[in-house]
């Protein structure tokens, strides 16, 4: 079982666990993520129909293409951080970028 599968599964338990004592709710809760996997899973299905699957693969490709190079220069920038100003820099640095999120 993939751990997302077993975070769905395991929903109402946890929150039990965490103090939510109503089963009701719980079970709510845990209904929300599949409802809007649902959705999502709709909307593309009727969106793939709309634009047809060759636009669909070349407007995936180009996303995938910019998170690729967002993260290449994130880790180059990592990297010539820790290099420079050693582990103080980087721990500088991961601050800064949690602090603007």
């Amino acid at each position: 079982m993939g751990t997302l599968c077993a975070l769905q599964y395991y929903t109402p338990a946890i929150l039990e666990l965490a103090g939510l004592r109503d089963n009701r709710t719980a079970l709510l809760v845990a209904m929300l993520p599949a409802a809007v996997n649902s959705a999502g899973t709709l909307i593309g299905m009727w969106q793939i129909d709309k634009c047809g699957r060759r636009q669909a693969v070349i407007i995936i490709i180009v996303i995938i293409t910019i998170v690729v190079i967002v993260a290449i220069v994130v880790v180059i920038v990592t990297i010539t951080c820790f290099l420079k100003e050693g582990l103080q820099g980087l721990l500088r640095y991961v601050q800064v970028c949690v602090q603007l999120t």
